[in-house]
C-alpha cells in the first residue's frame, strides 16, 4: 500500500503465460496472457485462507470477469459480472 492508502499496481513480468500462478493478494496489470477473455487490464486477487479469487478489469470497458480456486482444487471458469 502506498503513502496514499491505495494499493499500488504490479506489472506482471513478461514471459508468463496466464494468471493461474498469481495468488497474492493485490493490484496487478497485465497484457497478453493466455486463456483471458480480455487481453490487458488490471488484476485485483483475494487470498484467504482456502480461497483465491482473481477479477479482471478491461481498460476498454469490456466488463469485469471473476474466478476462483477452492481449496486449491483448480480454477473455475471466468465468468463476466
Amino acid at each position: 500500500m502506498n503513502k496514499d492508502g491505495f494499493i499500488e499496481r504490479i506489472k506482471l513480468a513478461n514471459g508468463e503465460t496466464d494468471l493461474d500462478g498469481v495468488t497474492k493478494s493485490g493490484m496487478y496489470q497485465f497484457e497478453n496472457y493466455d486463456n483471458l477473455p480480455i487481453s490487458y487490464g488490471l488484476l485485483l486477487v483475494f487470498k484467504s485462507r482456502i480461497i483465491v479469487t482473481q477479477l479482471i478489469f478491461s481498460h476498454k470497458n469490456y466488463g469485469v470477469y471473476v474466478r476462483s480456486n477452492w481449496n486449491n482444487e483448480g480454477w473455475s471458469e471466468w465468468s463476466k459480472i
